[in-house]
């Protein structure tokens, strides 16, 4: 049996974070850096099960309590991937609006 994936998913190493922000809307993103800004990490988290797609842990990425089961370098690992993630898309929206 094949997985069925996104025209726009690409082949990916199962040890890797995948994040995608396809249907995630600016609100989405506001309340995210107003939980960033207050320190709500369970609101930073229900953002990351919003955007995170697979991961190689053995929790569910869109559970957003698997979050708080994450040991610290795990977590960072999410945040990291996240952030690359943003910086590529806004070096993107740059280039299409110049």
């Amino acid at each position: 049996m094949t997985k069925k994936t996104s025209k726009n998913a690409a082949k990916t190493d199962k040890n890797e974070i995948v994040v995608s922000f396809e249907g995630v809307k600016i609100k989405d993103f506001r309340a995210y850096w107003d939980a960033v800004r207050r320190g709500d990490w369970k609101g930073q988290d229900a953002f990351f099960a919003k955007v995170v797609k697979s991961w190689p842990y053995d929790l569910d990425p869109a559970d957003v309590e698997s979050y708080g089961e994450l040991e610290l370098t795990g977590y960072s690992a999410v945040q990291a991937a996240i952030k690359e993630k943003s910086r590529m898309a806004t070096r993107k929206f740059m280039r299409v609006s110049d």
